[in-house]
C-alpha cells in the first residue's frame, strides 16, 4: 500500500510499477534520475513477486489517471470511496470521544473534561455540515485537539474545556481570516455598497462563499434589477457568468407561469403578456449563490414596491416557485450576521433561508444568543411567495377562480403594472405605425404631383 502521488511523481516509478503488475516480476535497473542518457550496467535476474497493490490517493487523481491512462483503468479495476462523514449517532459520538482520548494520551496531551469533548463534537458536526453529520477528518480534528491542549497549558490549567476549544477555533480562525477582513473592511468604508438598513426597490441582498485554500466565508453581495419595454422577453437579463445565467433561465418560467394569459383572441385585444417586458440584471461579485432573490427584486423593480434591505437571501428556485436547497448555509448566515453587527443595528435583520436547509444550521454561540433574543432573524421558507412577503411585508396572493388576484396583493400590483406596461408598448407600436402610414400617403402624392 502506497500513495498514488509519490508513484506518480517519482520518475520511473509508476512505469516500474505497472510493468510489475502485468508481469509479477519486478526488475532493478540502474535509472539517475538527473541524467538523460544512463550507461548500461550489470542488470540483476528479475524476482517474481505475486502481491496486491493498494494505492491511496485523491478522487481527482484518480479520475485523471483513469481517463488518460490506457493502463491504470485495466490494472486498478476496484474502488473504494471514503466518505468525509459519518452519521451522528450515540454510537458515532462514543468512537469521537474515544478518539479524542486516544490522541491525549499517545502525545501526552491535557486531558479533556466534559464540556471540552462537548465542544469538539459540536465542532465536528460543523466541520460535516449538516446536524445529522460527524466529521471524518480527523487529521484537522487532531489539530484543534493539539492547539485546545496548549491553550489550556497556558492558562495553567489542568484540564481542557469548551472555553479553551474556542480559543483555539478562534486562533485558527484569526490566521486564516484576512481575506474576510479585508471585504469586511471594503464593506465599511462603503467601497463595496451594502445596506442593512432601509428600503430599496429592485435592490436585494444576495449571499455568497468565497473559498481561500481551506478556509470558507460568507459575504452578502447587492444586486439590482431593471425593467422597461422590451420586445424580446423579460428573460433578456445581462450577466457575465455563463453559470448564473443558466440559473437565471431556470427562474425565468415561474413569472412567466403566474402573469402570462392565455390568448383567446387576437394579440392586440390582450396586450398585457409579461413575455414583452424586459429586466436588465446587475450584480457586482462573479460567485454569488442566490437565484431565488432573483423573482423577489424583479416584481419589486415592476411593482415599485420597497425590499427590506436589514434582510438577506439564498436559495435555489424551481419553475413552480418552490426554494429548494443550497450549499454554504452556515458561512452565508454568519457572514450577513457579521456585516449587520458591524454597521449600525436598526430595524428588522435577518436571512431568508430554504426550509430544507434548516437541519443543516451550525452556527456560533453569538448568533444563536442573538437569535433568541430577537435581535437578528432567521426564515425558512419552501415558497417564493413566503419571501415576497417577508421582505415587502404585503400578502402575495394567489389567482382566483376568474384568474385575479386579490386586491392589493404583490401579485395583483405586478400584474397590473405589467398590464399597463404592455398597453404602453402597444399604444408605441400603433404610433410608430401611424407614422408610417403618413409617410407613404405622403410620397405617393407627391409622386403624383410630379406626373
Amino acid at each position: 500500500m502506497f500513495n498514488l502521488l509519490d508513484a506518480i511523481t517519482e520518475p520511473g516509478v509508476w512505469k516500474a510499477l505497472k510493468r510489475t503488475i502485468k508481469t509479477n516480476e519486478v526488475v532493478i535497473e540502474a535509472y539517475d534520475s538527473y541524467l538523460f542518457f544512463v550507461a548500461s550496467a550489470m542488470k540483476p535476474q528479475g524476482i517474481s513477486v505475486d502481491v496486491k497493490f493498494i494505492v491511496v490517493g485523491e478522487t481527482q487523481l484518480y479520475h485523471t489517471l483513469y481517463y488518460w491512462d490506457e493502463d491504470f483503468r485495466k490494472l486498478f479495476k476496484v474502488r473504494a470511496d471514503f466518505d468525509t462523514a459519518m452519521n451522528r449517532t450515540n454510537d458515532g459520538i462514543k468512537k469521537t470521544a474515544r478518539y479524542i482520548s486516544q490522541i491525549v494520551r499517545d502525545e501526552k496531551l491535557l486531558h479533556f473534561d466534559r464540556t471540552g469533548v462537548a465542544a469538539l463534537v459540536e465542532e465536528s458536526v460543523a466541520m460535516a455540515g449538516r446536524q445529522e453529520k460527524l466529521t471524518a477528518r480527523f487529521s484537522i480534528l487532531s489539530d484543534v485537539i493539539r492547539e485546545s491542549s496548549y491553550c489550556a497549558k497556558k492558562g495553567r490549567k489542568n484540564l481542557v474545556s469548551a472555553r479553551h476549544v474556542q480559543q483555539a477555533l478562534n486562533a485558527r480562525k484569526y490566521r486564516h481570516n484576512l481575506v474576510e477582513e479585508r471585504i469586511q473592511e471594503m464593506i465599511d468604508r462603503d467601497t463595496i455598497l451594502i445596506d442593512t438598513t432601509g428600503d430599496a426597490a429592485g435592490q436585494v441582498n444576495g449571499l455568497a462563499v468565497y473559498q481561500v485554500g481551506s478556509y470558507a466565508f460568507g459575504r452578502p453581495t447587492r444586486i439590482t434589477v431593471k425593467v422597461g419595454q422590451g420586445a424580446r422577453g423579460h428573460r433578456e437579463y445581462r450577466t457575465r457568468s455563463q453559470a448564473f445565467g443558466q440559473n437565471v433561465r431556470q427562474g425565468d418560467a415561474y413569472p412567466r407561469g403566474i402573469f402570462t394569459r392565455p390568448l383567446r383572441r387576437r394579440q392586440a385585444d390582450h396586450p398585457d403578456r409579461v413575455g414583452r417586458v424586459r429586466a436588465e440584471l446587475r450584480r457586482r461579485r462573479r460567485r454569488f449563490g442566490v437565484q431565488h432573490g432573483k423573482p423577489t427584486h424583479f416584481f419589486s423593480a415592476i411593482a415599485g414596491m420597497p425590499i427590506r434591505q436589514g434582510i438577506a437571501v439564498t436559495g435555489s428556485i424551481n419553475q413552480n416557485g418552490d426554494i429548494q436547497a443550497i450549499g454554504g448555509v452556515n458561512e452565508k448566515v454568519e457572514g450577513f450576521y457579521r456585516v449587520c453587527k458591524a454597521k449600525r443595528r436598526r430595524g428588522v435583520q435577518g436571512v431568508i433561508i430554504p426550509a430544507s436547509n434548516a437541519k443543516d444550521l451550525m452556527l456560533p454561540a453569538d448568533i444563536v444568543e442573538d437569535v433568541r433574543k430577537g435581535k437578528f432573524h432567521i426564515w425558512s421558507i419552501t415558497h417564493v411567495d413566503q419571501g415576497l412577503e417577508i421582505l415587502m411585508g404585503k400578502t402575495a396572493g394567489t389567482r382566483g377562480k376568474d384568474r385575479k388576484f386579490p386586491k392589493g396583493s404583490i401579485n395583483e400590483i405586478v400584474d397590473r403594472k405589467l398590464l399597463t406596461l404592455a398597453k404602453e408598448l402597444q399604444d408605441f407600436g400603433k404610433d410608430k405605425k401611424d407614422d408610417a402610414k403618413k409617410s407613404q400617403g405622403g410620397a405617393k402624392k407627391s409622386a403624383a404631383k410630379k406626373k
